[in-house]
């Protein structure tokens, strides 16, 4: 019966020693991590949300980026904790990002442009402007596409990425605008 406590015995110091210290130090380095998840995008926020260079299509944009990053830092910080090697998990991560950027190519592409044209700003909501063959005001800039209103009163959502490949004309950036009419004058 001794040999068998002894055999406990040395079964429970060992989990102890090896794997409880490995789940005691992964439960901290997730608690830990979350603490500095919210302290940095609360930061992120404050300074996106009250800079006076970003609008808030572009300041949502980059709150979300940040957050994607931090949790996947997280998550392969608790499974190096954990013991685990990250680098088939980082490989396989890789792959599956390249095969989702070739599969949605064409809409990584809008994403693209959507995010060039809030941070550039070449328009902004409320312009006139006329864009390949549509014009009209612009009502909304999304990541994707954008949504203007034509004076026939129709609503055209036109991909980001036909906007930045084509002619665009912005009529609102300029306060003044010169008109020409044509008036016909008789000779005589």
């Amino acid at each position: 019966m001794t040999e068998f406590w002894e055999i406990m015995k040395d079964i429970a110091s060992n989990f102890v020693q090896n794997t409880g210290l490995t789940i005691v130090r992964t439960i901290a380095f997730f608690v830990l991590g979350l603490i500095v998840v919210k302290i940095v995008l609360a930061i992120t926020r404050s300074a996106t949300l009250k800079s006076s260079h970003l609008d808030n299509s572009a300041a949502s944009f980059i709150i979300s980026v940040v957050t994607v990053v931090l949790y996947i830092t997280l998550i392969i910080v608790l499974i190096k904790s954990l013991g685990f090697s990250t680098a088939g998990i980082i490989a396989a991560f890789s792959a599956m990002a390249l095969a989702v950027a070739l599969a949605l190519k064409d809409s990584l592409g809008s994403l693209a442009n959507g995010v060039i044209i809030i941070f550039t700003k070449p328009f902004k909501k409320g312009d006139y402007i006329q864009a390949g063959q549509y014009d009209g005001l612009v009502q909304d800039i999304r990541l994707f596409n954008t949504k203007i209103l034509t004076y026939n009163n129709e609503e055209v959502i036109i991909p980001n990425n036909q906007i930045l490949s084509s002619e665009m004309i912005n009529y609102s950036s300029m306060p003044l605008r010169r008109v020409v009419v044509d008036v016909p004058i008789p000779y005589n």
